[in-house]
């Protein structure tokens, strides 16, 4: 408790509090189920290991000596395709594909958007996360309707 005076000089209580404990406001913002955009499809082969070392093999690069060199060699691969892909900053992640929705084929690609996507979102400049290239594991990012390639 922190003591205050008022203009005649008596003191008076004033509690100050510190909330040190997490907020209990949830916010949440479910998605409609139709989407606005075009769809592109990036799966990873359920039959294609995860390993670093093999996907670096499975790309036709150099197999480092150790899993740590391999993981560093992957990461500063995907990041110098991110500027590759056709892709904005930051695009939503959808959970169902459109039959028009293309595909993408190419694994390094595929590895690049999966290693740099959360459950709802895209991010081009985050730091790939190698724990989220899954065998089987499928992004749908979506594409607005008026974006384009920087040229």
């Amino acid at each position: 408790m922190m003591e205050t005076a008022n203009a005649s000089g008596e003191g008076r209580g004033c509690l100050l509090h510190n909330m040190s404990a997490a907020s209990k406001t949830v916010l949440s913002r479910v998605a409609s189920p139709q989407r606005i955009g075009r769809g592109i499809v990036y799966e990873l082969p359920a039959s294609q290991p995860a390993d670093p070392a093999e996907l670096l093999k499975t790309l036709r690069r150099p197999r480092p000596a150790s899993r740590r060199q391999a993981e560093e060699q992957l990461r500063a691969i995907i990041q110098a395709h991110r500027a590759a892909l056709p892709l904005p900053a930051a695009a939503v992640i959808h959970d169902r594909a459109a039959p028009d929705d293309s595909v993408c084929d190419d694994l390094l690609s595929v590895l690049t958007v999966l290693s740099k996507s959360s459950g709802s979102v895209f991010l081009r400049d985050k730091e790939p996360n190698l724990d989220a290239i899954i065998p089987g594991k499928r992004v749908i990012v979506v594409i607005p309707p008026n974006w384009r390639p920087e040229s």
